[in-house]
């Protein structure tokens, strides 16, 4: 065995061996060092020897830092030995890059908090100008309900491939736990795709050499293709108007009724086929136009020029307009549809919609029974339930309906996409408004009628298309 030198001593390989020696030989005064110099050697790889205690590790900062690894002791297994190595191994490496990659320091040094912080203030700094509020709304609600509290305290350094993984599955079992009839991998996909975002902004800063997040793949989902047929709609209609009866009888203050904004969102959505949430939900009062006798919704661009009349326009039906001036709204409020809480608007449909298709398909169940043949309707066989089977029917399935129905009313193809705006408004529309948008209005307003038929609002052999000066029909009565 060789000899301990007065401050260092040289071996081919740190082992349980050298391990043993060292608790042999504690240092009597100052600690000492014992370094691996072989061939298998790992470059920097040392113990330190104290008076009581043996530690491996490196020295940093040229030698005048001592960075440990892990505490040795002779009962320790080999693997538990090889392990510390190799951790010394990594440590080692990972100063290497930093003295390549200045800012490396930085960040592994940062917490997933401190990146969210830096993210959040160079992006209102740099594209708050012409990005859409709710983009950093979005993000906001992301990150601190779903990855700060989960990563917040980590460094970015201990943010794996493996614990990505992990994360989106939490996040997809968190959701369902809450609301069992949802899977949760929707909002596991978008806490992904935003925390790429923000971890490929610390890439590209230089305080990462990889983003974890580009390495793991989001949920495949099944894009849901669900659209109501004509019994399923004349069962919503016959338990829209008795919800909407309650909510006129009820108050502000009970909550278990759907309000009545929230089921007059609900008609609207029926009516247009829009994007209830982006389009309506979060809407202003600014965007409600009709000028030139063209009612519409002009919709901000959620990205690039969000000045005046860069967007998309959604064209209004006559009960459309009507009811969105009808809407109940507190005193000074600017919101289209505006939600319980003050200042805030509605949040969601979802709530208000499974209650609809619940009362609905009780009202198609008893028609089911007297009839001797079955019934061609989507709500039979849905999933509006935690435990049962079929597909879901999401508020989206008003879209789809629409985009099924319009040819029914003779709506071009090329009419169709303007209707559900699934383009920006061009030029030539916004230019040339007056020539060609009373011809959209007009389609939107024979779609409208179709529908309200269809729901049993109006007699289905009317063939009189509500005007906009016309006084507003009340809908039809069920008889009990």
């Amino acid at each position: 065995m060789p000899r301990r030198s007065a401050r260092r001593t040289a071996f081919p390989r740190i082992n349980l061996e050298v391990v043993r020696f060292a608790f042999d030989h504690l240092a009597g005064g100052s600690p000492y060092f014992i370094r691996e110099t072989g061939r298998d050697a790992i470059r920097g790889c040392m113990l330190r020897v104290q008076r009581q205690t043996v530690e491996l590790g490196t020295r940093l900062d040229g030698g005048t830092r001592w960075h440990r690894v892990s505490k040795v002791d002779p009962e320790m297994s080999i693997d538990e030995l090889e392990s510390a190595r190799q951790a010394v191994r990594r440590a080692i490496r990972s100063v290497e890059d930093e003295e390549e990659e200045p800012d490396l320091r930085l960040g592994r040094r940062m917490t997933v908090q401190e990146l969210w912080q830096r993210f959040r203030a160079e992006y209102i700094r740099k594209k708050s100008e012409k990005r859409s509020a709710r983009t950093l709304e979005f993000y906001d609600y992301i990150w601190g309900h779903h990855l700060l509290p989960r990563l917040g305290p980590d460094h970015l350094r201990d943010v794996t491939v493996s614990r990505v993984e992990e994360l989106t599955e939490e996040i997809a079992e968190q959701v369902h736990t809450s609301r069992p009839w949802a899977e949760g991998r929707h909002t596991a996909n978008h806490c992904l795709l935003r925390a790429r975002t923000v971890f490929e902004f610390a890439r590209r800063k230089g305080w990462l050499l990889k983003n974890p997040f580009l390495e793991v793949d989001p949920y495949d989902l099944l894009s849901s293709q669900a659209y109501l047929r004509d019994q399923d709609l004349a069962v919503v209609g016959e338990a829209l108007r008795e919800m909407e009866d309650r909510a006129r009888r009820s108050t502000p203050l009970s909550r278990h009724i759907p309000s009545l904004a929230a089921l007059y969102a609900v008609r609207i959505a029926l009516y247009t086929g829009c994007r209830h949430r982006t389009e309506l939900l979060v809407g202003k009062l600014t965007w409600l136009k009709e000028d030139l006798g063209i009612p519409r919704l002009e919709i901000p661009r959620a990205k690039g020029d969000r000045g005046q009349h860069q967007g998309r326009f959604l064209y209004l039906g006559p009960h459309a307009l009507h009811l969105l001036r009808a809407i109940p709204r507190p005193t000074g409020s600017t919101l289209l549809v505006p939600g319980r809480l003050e200042g805030q608007p509605l949040n969601r449909l979802n709530g208000t919609w499974r209650a609809l298709l619940k009362q609905a398909r009780l009202s198609l169940r008893k028609m089911q029974a007297d009839s001797p043949d079955p019934l061609d309707a989507l709500l039979l066989r849905a999933r509006l339930a935690p435990g049962e089977t079929g597909d879901r029917i999401p508020v989206k399935a008003l879209r789809h309906t629409a985009k099924t129905t319009h040819p029914r009313v003779g709506i071009a193809p090329e009419h169709s996409a303007q209707l559900l705006g699934h383009e920006a408004a061009s030029l030539g529309e916004r230019v040339y408004l007056h020539h060609h948008g009373p011809s959209l209005v007009k389609a939107a307003a024979a779609y409208e009628h179709f529908v309200r038929q269809l729901l049993g609002d109006i007699p289905a052999h009317s063939a009189n298309i509500l005007s906009f000066g016309s006084p507003e029909p009340q809908p039809q009565r069920t008889q009990g």
